[in-house]
């Protein structure tokens, strides 16, 4: 849920409703399936979502494994000692049900007077001051709704009007998100940037522009700092409004570039024309967001990025990765539009991924000569052993060839991809690669071949569990 506040304030909840109960079904999918280190990996991707989960989680939580990952996640994330995070609070519900309902209700209530645009009604409201595990949080989070709710009556009272003096009930709630900020940063630092964000927000609102560009420096600095931990701890909104907020002429300070740069995982090349650290920015964000399947926010962000980046290698590398994400899309046409030009790229590292994306779109549309043909200039002689996607277009080009009719090159390739897969740990890939051989196998009556296979199949199963 997203509460706006006039045309600049916003005061969030912790994550869109949407996303959060997708989250949970998926890490409570690996942890029936005993995939606890995925589960995890996939949690720790959705800070925002996990705030959300928790903090509407009832008193009987505590008791579910599922609540209790995701509130261990969430700790480490916040680097928080055991006895005062998520994990605490759970227990501490379960000890006192009806206190934590009644404050839990008073909340739910306030958030709604928020959405409702009724600012006097949240002011006024009353919800319960709580000691214990997370009393900060809480804090932080009711002065961030009294903030909210000031906003709203300062828009009211200009009516939207920007050529007058703002209204005094700014100044308050400049001073309740200075307040918030203090309390969050120390249980929840990402809310906590988001604090210093809205009083950056805050500060142009209110013409002083010289505290709204040192808010933004002092942001930029500790999202890197949250950006740098291991785990990380990455806002991709907060990252965006950040680069949104950037005041003209703010030069960006040294090792964001190198820092970003790790983060995006592409060689986006050395150049000094365009802008180095947005291209690098973007491009982490489009990873980030490609990580969480928000494919389309991810392709938006490679675009951003390409638009920044001066150097012709990395807009070929940001372009590669915009194809991938068309084609999750479902957006073929598209991508195959951006792949033709990337695979007569005189760069290899960029061609060959090309080429094998080329032949994947080619093999599901049952295009099978043209499918083999694109795969095997992917993977032939001269192409890089390594690139990304290899062990794929591999596989593509073993059952292309299969399809055939080519017994022999198909079996070597599908299997060779098979060895990519076992060596990477890539479960999925290689589960789906010994099926494609399995059904081949069964199709032409070779009941030896066959059962190798089902046994090597069932072992990997076993091995999942």
């Amino acid at each position: 849920m997203e509460v706006a506040v006039g045309s600049q304030g916003r005061v969030f909840a912790s994550g869109s409703s949407q996303a959060a109960a997708a989250l949970v079904s998926r890490v409570k999918q690996r942890l029936e399936q005993r995939r606890l280190d995925e589960a995890q990996e996939l949690a720790a991707r959705y800070p925002r979502e996990l705030l959300e989960v928790l903090s509407e989680a009832g008193p009987s939580s505590a008791r579910d494994p599922l609540y209790v990952l995701l509130a261990r996640v969430r700790d480490r994330l916040d680097g928080a000692p055991r006895a005062e995070g998520w994990e605490a609070h759970l227990v501490a519900m379960s000890q006192a049900p009806e206190v934590w309902e009644t404050y839990a209700n008073a909340r739910r209530a306030r958030r709604e007077q928020l959405r409702r645009r009724a600012w006097d009604e949240a002011l006024s409201a009353s919800v319960p001051r709580l000691a214990g595990p997370l009393a900060d949080y809480r804090a932080g989070e009711a002065l961030r709704d009294e903030a909210a709710a000031l906003e709203g009556l300062a828009e009211q009272a200009s009516g939207g009007r920007r050529d007058e003096e703002p209204p005094a009930e700014l100044a308050e709630a400049a001073e309740k998100l200075e307040q918030a900020e203090r309390a969050l940063a120390r249980v929840a630092p990402d809310l906590g940037l988001r604090a210093r964000l809205a009083r950056a927000a805050l500060a142009r609102r209110r013409g002083r522009a010289e505290e709204a560009s040192a808010l933004w420096r002092s942001c930029l600095a500790a999202a890197s700092e949250l950006l740098a931990r291991q785990p990380p701890l990455c806002d991709v909104d907060a990252w965006e409004e950040l680069l949104a907020q950037r005041p003209a002429g703010e030069p960006w300070p040294s090792g964001l570039l190198a820092l970003a740069r790790r983060r995006a995982e592409l060689q986006l090349g050395a150049s000094e024309a365009g802008d180095p650290a947005a291209a690098a920015l973007w491009a982490a964000l489009g990873a980030w967001r490609g990580a969480r399947r928000d494919f389309r926010e991810a392709l938006r962000a490679y675009l951003k990025a390409e638009e920044a980046c001066g150097s012709p290698a990395g807009r070929e590398a940001l372009r590669l990765e915009q194809a991938r994400l068309m084609i999750r899309l479902e957006e073929t046409g598209a991508a195959a539009s951006v792949l033709g030009g990337l695979a007569a790229s005189p760069r290899s590292e960029v061609a060959a991924p090309a080429l094998a994306l080329l032949g994947s779109i080619h093999l599901k549309r049952e295009q099978l000569r043209e499918a083999a043909h694109l795969l095997r200039q992917a993977v032939g002689e001269g192409s890089p052993v390594g690139f990304r996607g290899r062990g794929e277009a591999e596989a593509d080009l073993g059952l292309a060839e299969l399809l055939l009719g080519h017994e022999e090159p198909g079996l070597r390739w599908l299997r060779s991809a098979q060895e990519r897969f076992r060596a990477q740990g890539a479960r999925r890939q290689l589960e789906r690669a010994l099926r494609n051989e399995l059904r081949y196998h069964e199709f032409s009556q070779h009941p030896a071949e066959a059962q190798r296979l089902k046994s090597e199949l069932t072992a990997l199963a076993r091995g999942a569990d």
